[in-house]
């Protein structure tokens, strides 16, 4: 199941990862993770995914694995088709694409801000 290739058409389910629960020192885990309960629970402005690769962890005593993704645009929440249930544990929702946004190269109050906000969003 893919995500939607127009604004009529419902995405795949936008997730909301659970932290690492054995995570020592410093490091923080994000503040946008953890279980989602409703789609309420997740960010309106989001990313779309694209997989590109799925594994199992290869200890035959350890469950789950990993998932390496690509961003391949940013979207907005528009209206939820389905909330979580036991059995299906992630959100439908649908999204419409946002316009790719440049980052001014000047030394504007807006440049100095958007580089401050990626500054920190890298640093969580």
């Amino acid at each position: 199941e893919g995500f939607a290739d127009s604004a009529s058409e419902a995405a795949a389910p936008l997730l909301s990862l659970p932290p690492n629960q054995g995570q020592q020192g410093e490091k923080k885990t994000r503040k946008d993770t953890g279980k989602v309960t409703t789609a309420t629970d997740l960010q309106e402005v989001g990313t779309k995914l694209q997989v590109v690769s799925i594994s199992k962890h290869q200890a035959p005593n350890q469950t789950g694995g990993s998932m390496v993704v690509m961003p391949t645009q940013r979207i907005r929440r528009v209206d939820t088709i389905s909330d979580p249930v036991m059995g299906v544990p992630l959100c439908a929702v649908e999204t419409l694409p946002l316009p790719v946004m440049t980052v001014p190269t000047d030394e504007s109050a807006i440049s100095i801000e958007v580089r401050a906000l990626n500054h920190e969003m890298v640093a969580t």
